[in-house]
């Protein structure tokens, strides 16, 4: 059920950023914010549709690292496990934010600052479930501090 939560909550992001650039950009020609002679939006549209595909492949990467009981039942059960999880997770949610972060600054131009609105939220989501996911692997009891009387 977490995993299939979590990858609803990734899909929606990506959608609230597709939805967010293709909104711009059909507002900015309709409101002639292009030059009429300039390229066709094709371009964006592409490199949105390819980026897509590829933020797509690491917020499924960072759902499927993130909702598998296996992989947390080894995280429970050894030290390198919880080490190889912690990893992963690190590593899944890492680059899917800073691909958010990186396409957001690709349109930190005038009249697209609401693409890069979409994708700092993006950004900050990916890391809030990546933080999440790593508390969650921590043991029950490791920040209780000992008592006075088992430390003398």
């Amino acid at each position: 059920m977490k995993f299939i939560a979590r990858l609803a909550t990734f899909v929606a992001l990506l959608a609230v950023v597709d939805g967010v650039i293709y909104l711009v950009l059909t507002n900015n020609l309709r409101n002639g914010v292009y030059p009429v002679d300039a390229d066709s939006l094709g371009i964006p549209l592409m490199e949105t549709a390819t980026l897509s595909l590829v933020a797509g492949g690491l917020l499924l990467a960072a759902a499927v690292v993130s909702g598998l009981r296996w992989l947390h039942r080894q995280a429970e059960t050894s030290i390198a496990g919880r080490y190889l999880v912690a990893g992963l997770l690190v590593i899944t949610h890492v680059a899917a934010a800073a691909l958010f972060a990186l396409w957001g600054l690709s349109w930190a131009v005038a009249d697209h600052y609401s693409i890069v609105a979409a994708c700092v939220l993006a950004t900050v989501a990916i890391l809030y479930f990546g933080a999440v996911d790593l508390r969650r692997l921590r043991p029950n009891n490791s920040f209780k501090p000992n008592s006075l009387r088992e430390s003398a």
